[in-house]
């Protein structure tokens, strides 16, 4: 992937964007700071032999080869883990234990539900509010606890309404890559196979911030996607550097900057 002195990338993975003929979709997560460019259609293209115009297929969706897809879905699991905690401004970390150890799982998932809705009545006025929240089993004595990733909040609030047991000093998250790397945490014990089972409990109405605008040529949704950041990407990739890559044409972008317009404002 090579970036010209106008910002504005090119390719050369053979692929021709920008030629007429390809619709591409830009994609722009403003609060991640990371956007994409997808080339989503072929539509047409002339044979090499005879001159004629001829109708591409689409591409084949990631998956439809018959392949194992649960690699894939558990680091989507994953990648959507970090990215809700992120850009909500879960900020704070905080591991909800016992005194007397429960019974099963279901129980301290039981107890998470009404941890969060005494939060929301007590703390947000009775308004929904984002959060996070996993189950996890002690690796030296078996016994479950909770891990839960909430806006800030006062530990002495926290420890009250859990009511269960001790409630251990917050890891704090002050920055965006913080909030990600505490968010990886929550991730660790993910299985491949979740047994039709929910990995993690969220708090739903809060999705990642997402833009989409649909253009001709490559050069003018890259142009669009750079028009919304100052300056160039900090790090690019390209479809053609991923090996086994099965979806369409794609090409990626990070900055370390906040977009400009950004319905929430995150700190680098």
């Amino acid at each position: 992937m090579n970036t010209n002195t106008s910002g504005i990338s090119s390719t050369s993975n053979g692929k021709g964007p920008g030629e007429p003929g390809y619709d591409y979709i830009g994609t722009d997560k403003p609060t991640l700071r990371k956007a994409t460019v997808a080339c989503v259609r072929q539509r047409r293209t002339v044979d090499p032999e005879t001159g004629e115009i001829v109708e591409q297929p689409e591409p084949a969706p990631r998956g439809s080869s018959g392949r194992d897809r649960k690699p894939e879905l558990l680091a989507k699991s994953k990648r959507g883990f970090c990215e809700y905690a992120q850009s909500n401004e879960l900020s704070h970390r905080w591991m909800l234990t016992y005194a007397d150890p429960p019974e099963s799982e279901q129980r301290v998932k039981d107890d998470l539900q009404a941890f969060t809705d005494r939060l929301r009545d007590e703390c947000f006025g009775g308004r929904d509010f984002p959060y996070l929240d996993v189950v996890e089993i002690g690796e030296q004595n078996g016994r479950p606890h909770a891990h839960a990733w909430t806006p800030m909040l006062p530990r002495s609030v926290v420890e009250r309404v859990w009511g269960h047991g001790i409630v251990k000093q917050p890891a704090v998250a002050r920055s965006a890559k913080a909030r990600w790397k505490s968010a990886e945490y929550g991730t660790k014990d993910f299985k491949l196979d979740a047994g039709g089972k929910r990995r993690y409990g969220v708090a739903q109405g809060f999705p990642v911030p997402k833009v989409s605008r649909r253009f001709r040529t490559h050069r003018e949704a890259v142009a669009w996607v750079f028009s919304r950041y100052d300056g160039p990407p900090t790090r690019t990739w390209c479809d053609a550097d991923i090996d086994g890559w099965q979806g369409p044409p794609c090409w990626g972008f990070v900055w370390d900057e906040v977009a400009r317009g950004s319905p929430v404002g995150v700190a680098a």
